[in-house]
């Protein structure tokens, strides 16, 4: 069998234009399956957002109720946790996130200077359900983390980035302790 050069040029372009295809379409999928990963990442750990947003009201008035207590402190961790409920993106609730486990640090810290706050029963039994809503927290982010390197590796990677950017996929934001959560939050400071 003869084939015209012709023939096999046009077989090779038709060839290279299916392969161009499916690699675009097995790409876009790859990318659709990871931001949906990233998004159910976010829905699960969204849950223990909302048990530690509804914890913490009742954690300050337990504080309230101790006589003395600064209200700075509270304060601060009212606003905290009001503006990380409002926030409207991922990008801007991960910042806001941040801030409020920085408050939430700094009221800990605030508490131990009061015994009579340590002692009351419903105050601590308060603070053991925080802390373990913080650690189920901690797990949900480094899963969310998880999908978000495995997204960003996509879309920063060659030449799968390309494909990525042409149907609007681009790198997303970690969830990462912020500066303040990195530093050791000292008593005698406060």
């Amino acid at each position: 069998m003869n084939f015209s050069p012709t023939t096999l040029a046009l077989t090779g372009i038709g060839a290279l234009v299916l392969l161009l295809a499916v690699y675009f379409i097995v790409t876009y999928n790859r990318f659709v399956k990871r931001r949906t990963r990233v998004n159910e990442a976010f829905s699960a750990m969204d849950v223990y957002l909302k048990k530690r947003y509804d914890l913490i009201p009742n954690l300050v008035e337990a504080a309230r109720q101790a006589a003395g207590y600064e209200s700075h402190t509270l304060e601060a961790l009212t606003q905290a946790r009001t503006f990380a409920r409002q926030a409207a993106d991922t990008q801007g609730r991960v910042q806001e996130e941040n801030r409020l486990s920085a408050s939430l640090g700094t009221f800990f810290a605030t508490v131990e200077q009061y015994p009579q706050l340590q002692a009351s029963a419903a105050f601590v039994k308060l603070q053991e359900e925080l802390v373990r809503t913080e650690d189920d927290l901690a797990m949900a982010r480094r899963y969310f983390n998880g999908t978000v390197r495995e997204l960003n590796t996509l879309a920063q990677g060659f030449p799968s980035g390309l494909v990525g950017r042409l149907f609007g996929f681009h790198p997303m934001e970690m969830f990462q302790a912020s500066l303040p959560e990195r530093e050791q939050i000292r008593v005698a400071d406060m």
